[in-house]
């Protein structure tokens, strides 16, 4: 190990689930810039920078990639925008220790960089889970290996090179919290995917942290030259609409075009309806009976992750619907039989199949016009249907902003 020098810290900053959402995310980033010029800083993402806001719907992702690259020191696939966190894995500073094709690993396992005179080694780590939601075309010829396994045979090696090691995990906050207690050698582990956050009560064996998503804050991890270390983490009130800084201002334009084509009113929300259905999986309920019922199918199934907040009362603009439907859900309608359709169901994890929202009107069992996600189709119908195919009715947003209280 390296001798410290007295007083020597080094800062991390991290970011994790932004979604795209730079639009309310302009204080952020230009904060995370200013972090920047302090060169014993380390600046990381931990995954799904990309997708599952408005902007990247518009957009496609190629604005954001600009400051993907010259933000990050090590950043982190999560399952959304995987395609570009692969495409740019030569170009940035990219680390995922378990995702192979064949015997080899696709991104760089581990990265190793040096601040104050102290050696930090990152390993980035996906769950079973959230790999499964990548897009079925994004992760064909790929294979998940358990990241336990990995990181236990990974962990001796890097040891021996660094004086800390960081896991950053796009696995959600219960999974890292079983990591937490079946591995050893990790001094911190930064958390990502699911939007939720640790309990005060949670008992860890590693300290772990996790940044607000959608770019309402970051985390910061300090370690000091005695190797103690701190954990914080800051919300910030995005209040900027433009970007004042030189590299960023690039950005406006692409800004302005999102402000102009979100501002249009598509909705009149009752504050009757914002009562009753004031969360999602509320929502979502509803939106499954009113599609179901739209196109006369006997049942419909939706997950209400796919949404990701619920209508206020008032004006509701374009930009509200893709705030609250952001992830291009796709509609699709297949037919089965009521006996085929109970097992698909029975196999679905537990933890998934809990957040399903179902509507039926089932008149008979044997011939069942089913409507549901393109990504559930894939991921739970697909091979249990064999050569049965699907057609795409609609997308969501479509539907929530022209059908959704047509009578």
């Amino acid at each position: 190990m390296v001798t410290q020098q007295e007083g020597k810290q080094i800062k991390i900053y991290f970011t994790g689930d932004i979604h795209s959402n730079i639009p309310y995310s302009i204080d952020l980033v230009e904060k995370m810039f200013d972090f920047k010029k302090d060169k014993s800083s380390v600046l990381i993402d931990a995954g799904d920078f990309f997708q599952g806001s408005p902007f990247f719907n518009i957009f496609g992702g190629n604005p954001e990639k600009k400051i993907y690259k010259e933000l990050y020191d090590i950043s982190i696939p999560g399952n959304h925008g995987f395609k570009i966190a692969k495409s740019l894995r030569n170009k940035a500073n990219i680390v995922n220790a378990n995702i192979y094709m064949g015997d080899e690993p696709v991104f760089r396992q581990f990265q190793i960089l040096k601040r104050q005179g102290m050696k930090i080694g990152f390993v980035g780590i996906i769950s079973k889970e959230a790999f499964d939601a990548i897009e079925m075309k994004e992760r064909k010829g790929l294979q998940f290996k358990d990241p336990i396994l990995v990181f236990e045979s990974l962990v001796p090696k890097l040891r021996s090179k660094v004086d800390a090691v960081i896991l950053v995990s796009h696995s959600g906050v219960e999974y890292d919290k079983k990591i937490s207690r079946e591995i050893k050698g990790v001094d911190v582990i930064i958390s990502s995917h699911c939007h939720s956050s640790f309990k005060k009560n949670d008992k860890l064996n590693t300290k772990m942290i996790k940044a607000p998503e959608m770019g309402m804050g970051f985390g910061e991890i300090n370690i000091d030259n005695k190797f103690a270390i701190g954990l914080k983490i800051y919300k910030i009130n995005n209040k900027s609409k433009l970007f004042n800084k030189k590299n960023l201002l690039f950005f406006n334009r692409y800004l302005k075009k999102y402000y102009q084509g979100m501002s249009p009113v598509v909705l009149l929300v009752d504050s009757n309806f914002s009562n009753k259905y004031d969360n999602r999986k509320a929502l979502c309920k509803y939106i499954s009976g009113r599609v179901g019922k739209y196109f006369n199918s006997d049942i419909c199934v939706i997950n209400y992750f796919c949404l990701r907040d619920v209508f206020k009362q008032g004006n509701v603009t374009k930009e509200d619907v893709y705030r609250i439907a952001p992830l291009e859900t796709k509609l699709v309608k297949f037919a089965t039989d009521i006996k085929e359709f109970n097992e698909i169901i029975s196999g679905i994890r537990r933890e998934t199949k809990s957040s399903l929202c179902m509507y039926k009107n089932i008149n008979d069992g044997k011939h069942l016009q089913i409507i549901t996600t393109e990504y559930l189709f894939n991921n739970y119908f697909r091979d249990c249907l064999k050569d049965k195919k699907y057609k795409q009715v609609i997308d969501l947003v479509e539907f929530i902003s022209k059908y959704l209280f047509k009578k």
